[in-house]
């Protein structure tokens, strides 16, 4: 029983005496922290816009403009105009900032398993260290293993990104509540489910070759492959069902 706890400490040792966690933890830091900079900057400019307009049309001073009813409105309006009824009720129950924070892991959790995971299971390969384990725990403690390893790593990046995020939006005097933080945690743990999803398919691509450098390039291809063909039976689906909705 403690054959998958002592293969997922020897993976946490590995990884980070190979300084890839550290790297992929702090370019998912920077990029969140980047992109929440501008994310931010956006929607000041957005808000600045609207309220010399509103106190123009409204000829009323602008320290007047009654903004937390105006963004109210506004957030309704922008939920109503969503294409799908669950994107508006997120919008309308979560801060803008947390749905940011999962868009951009959402959208970066496969890159970032790449980073730390594509060439672990080569390298062990390459190196004998994967036959030398498997003569003394069964094949599945060692699978189990390195999969929880990896899922702890994971959820390290994830947290480097969310403290990334938060500590961008306190330096530009971003509300920061108990509701937001909350939100994030959920949006990460939401992530972190998913990104484990990505582990088990880099860990089995990984096992086709003994180059790290080649596994992370079949990782790539293997991304690149699933992305594709979600969008490609997406947009078949999407036309599938207006051809119906036409033919009716």
């Amino acid at each position: 029983m403690k054959a998958p706890f002592i293969v997922a400490r020897f993976e946490l040792t590995e990884l980070f005496r190979s300084k890839l966690v550290v790297l992929t933890c702090l370019l998912f830091a920077c990029g969140a922290a980047l992109g929440t900079t501008i994310f931010l900057a956006i929607i000041k400019n957005i808000e600045e816009q609207a309220l010399q307009l509103i106190a123009q049309q409204s000829q009323i001073p602008v320290d007047q403009v009654p903004m937390a009813e105006l963004k109210e409105q506004a957030l309704d309006q922008l939920a109503e105009a969503m294409p799908v009824a669950e994107w508006g009720e997120a919008l309308l129950r979560y801060d803008p900032l947390a749905l940011f924070f999962a868009f951009i892991a959402l959208h970066s959790v496969a890159l970032i398993v790449i980073g730390f995971s594509a060439g672990a299971t080569s390298a062990q390969l390459q190196s004998g260290e994967a036959r030398f384990a498997l003569t003394r725990i069964s094949r599945a403690d060692w699978i189990k293993g390195k999969a929880f390893g990896q899922s702890l790593v994971l959820a390290l990046c994830l947290f480097f990104g969310m403290s990334g995020t938060l500590l961008t939006a306190y330096l530009r005097q971003y509300t920061i509540n108990f509701e937001l933080i909350q939100a994030m945690f959920l949006a990460a743990a939401g992530v972190w489910l998913y990104g484990i999803c990505w582990i088990g398919i880099f860990s089995a691509v990984s096992l086709l070759t003994r180059s790290p450098f080649r596994a992370k390039l079949l990782s790539l291809a293997a991304l690149l492959t699933i992305t594709s063909l979600y969008y490609y039976l997406s947009q078949q689906q999407e036309a599938g069902v207006n051809s119906f909705a036409a033919f009716l």
